[in-house]
């Protein structure tokens, strides 16, 4: 089998009819679409189970796992050689999973794609910046902030399965990439929009703080560091990575890196010098956030 999209729901039976039409609409008829019901408490694996298409598969936990755990379900059932992420409360854009399979004649191992933004608090859909950042500014851009949306992953499932899958902290997808790449995975974004993101009141990466609170956890510190140590410009810097180990926060470890990620802006790709620095401008603007709430 070519692919499997991993879906965890939780309370979704408002938005997963939707969520799954437009992904079974992009699917490949040799693919299959595995969703895990982590312990909701209304109608999600019911819907689910009543969509009528044989590539579905409907899993259950009878108590919650998170998001983190429920992927590891999902991730040890899958079947296929490539794994695509998706939410259950956003939408498959038309032509998804045939443009990211034919990315991957390419030696790639991670790829992600662009979004667009709609939901209750977006009168008018927008689409993110159409960044595209190769696999040599990859790493980088992981050490400034996280570049990408989980919604528009798709990998080669054993990578995955070789690093451990997801751990669980609150940062599990960042946690996944930054230890992927520390692991040598040629990871990439491409610009276009594949995944319709919903914005809504609900979600906790919205909360104040929570970025701050996610990069203090031990395994986001952890995976952070193990990059910084094996990125080109400061791989044997022992004195600069001992500061950075030390930093609690993700706008002081930023602030350490950012001037040796400049001076190596020269030798790579105008299309990804100008992605990182997005990132740089947008880490700043949210490190000066941060800086207030506090």
């Amino acid at each position: 089998m070519r692919l499997s999209v991993l879906m965890p729901a939780r309370n979704a039976a408002n938005t997963i009819t939707a969520s799954l039409r437009s992904t079974l609409r992009a699917l490949p008829k040799d693919a299959e679409v595995l969703v895990l019901d982590d312990a909701s408490s209304d109608q999600t694996a019911t819907i689910a189970s009543e969509m009528k298409d044989s590539r579905i598969k409907v899993l259950r936990s009878p108590s919650p796992s998170g998001v983190a755990g429920a992927l590891n379900v999902l991730l040890a059932d899958a079947r296929g050689e490539f794994v695509a992420r998706m939410d259950a409360d956003d939408i498959v854009l038309p032509g998804r999973f045939k443009y990211q399979l034919a990315r991957f004649n390419r030696p790639f191992d991670i790829i992600f794609g662009g979004v667009l933004h709609f939901g209750e608090r977006v009168r008018i859909p927008y689409p993110s910046p159409p960044l595209t950042i190769g696999p040599e500014a990859f790493p980088s851009a992981l050490l400034i902030d996280n570049p990408v949306a989980h919604s528009t992953m798709m990998a080669r499932r054993g990578l995955l399965l070789e690093i451990g899958g997801y751990r669980k902290c609150l940062a599990e997808d960042y946690d996944l990439w930054l230890r992927a790449a520390a692991r040598g995975a040629r990871i990439a974004r491409l610009g276009p929009p594949v995944t319709a993101l919903r914005r809504h009141g609900n979600q906790v990466t919205a909360n104040k703080g929570w970025a701050e609170k996610a990069s203090s956890e031990p395994e986001w510190q952890e995976s952070y560091a193990a990059l910084a140590e094996v990125t080109g410009q400061f791989a044997g810097d022992t004195e600069l990575l001992t500061k950075v180990n030390a930093a609690l926060t993700i706008g002081e470890k930023r602030a350490l890196l950012l001037p040796g990620i400049s001076r190596t802006m020269n030798d790579l790709s105008a299309r990804d010098a100008l992605a990182l620095k997005i990132l740089m401008r947008r880490g700043r603007s949210a490190h000066r956030n941060a800086a207030r709430e506090l």
